[in-house]
């Protein structure tokens, strides 16, 4: 495949490997316009977090970002995510069309729209691609991109019109993948910062007014793992960044991530990634 950083005037498309949490960004006025983003994954997992919405995405999955939007990545310690990013303004599917601000105006101009709030700002256009036909189109405009053959402003133009009325069409139909619901997003909200404090999860269940039970069995549900578990391997990925970036003590790293008992952060530190979290700071900075 390949991948550019060569940059038609309102398009640009590049690869990324990602090994650690991506802060929340904006790719705004990149090209001199109204940038949308179209990303697609080509390995690993993360969390997506779009303007304090949270999201689950792999290896195949592919999703629309409106112009202005802030959006970061959460990535477990030991893991990466390979991502291909295609940022375009209006311009490149046809200067000589009104100015489009939104992906709710793209599905208009397109014919596509089923009563969407045009100017609203979209971050729910989240598909997988199931026989990698999408990824076909993302390899074919960094191609065009690469190689400037004759006629390659028009073949870009029409991938690009495949790749959103394929993507409108799903969102029409439902295709698309639900975000967290509303508890569940706070808890992953206050984790992501207070994974460190005592909280339990029935201390956040009364902030909630919610039962313990019900939501334990919703975390679970919607995670894929329990409160406990999804806390301590938060813990674990948290101090993998401190064990490599500071020279601070094993016992003061599991301290600062929440731990008390440094014998029981080993435990579970050596649980996770296999090996011990001296020998991992070794191993990693060799």
């Amino acid at each position: 495949m390949y991948y550019s950083k060569n940059t038609s005037e309102y398009i640009t498309v590049v690869t990324k490997q990602h090994t650690s949490d991506v802060l929340p960004h904006i790719h705004d006025n990149i090209l001199g316009g109204y940038d949308f983003e179209f990303v697609y994954v080509i390995d690993g997992e993360a969390v997506h977090i779009v303007e304090g919405e949270r999201y689950k995405v792999k290896s195949g999955d592919y999703f629309f970002l409106d112009t202005g939007l802030s959006h970061g990545y959460e990535i477990e310690c030991g893991q990466s995510l390979t991502i291909v990013n295609l940022i375009f303004d209006y311009r490149a599917i046809d200067i000589t069309k009104s100015r489009l601000e939104s992906l709710g105006e793209l599905a208009c101009h397109y014919g596509v729209n089923k009563d969407m709030n045009n100017t609203a700002k979209r971050y729910d256009y989240v598909f997988h691609d199931k026989d990698g036909s999408i990824f076909e189109h993302f390899e074919m405009i960094a191609k065009e991109l690469k190689d400037r053959l004759p006629g390659y402003h028009e073949m870009i133009k029409s991938r690009l019109a495949e790749l959103m009325l394929t993507g409108f069409r799903a969102y029409f139909n439902k295709d698309v993948q639900k975000s967290y619901s509303a508890p569940i997003s706070f808890i992953l909200n206050y984790l992501s910062s207070g994974y460190m404090n005592d909280t339990t999860l029935s201390d956040l269940a009364s902030e909630l007014k919610m039962s313990v039970p019900y939501l334990s069995s919703k975390f679970k549900e919607e995670v894929g793992m329990t409160f406990t578990d999804y806390l301590h391997d938060r813990r674990i990925s948290e101090s993998c960044k401190l064990i490599l970036n500071s020279d601070e003590s094993i016992e003061t790293v599991a301290e600062y991530v929440g731990y008390s008992d440094s014998k029981k952060f080993r435990e579970r530190f050596k649980s996770k990634m296999g090996i011990s979290p001296r020998e991992y700071r070794r191993q990693m900075r060799l």
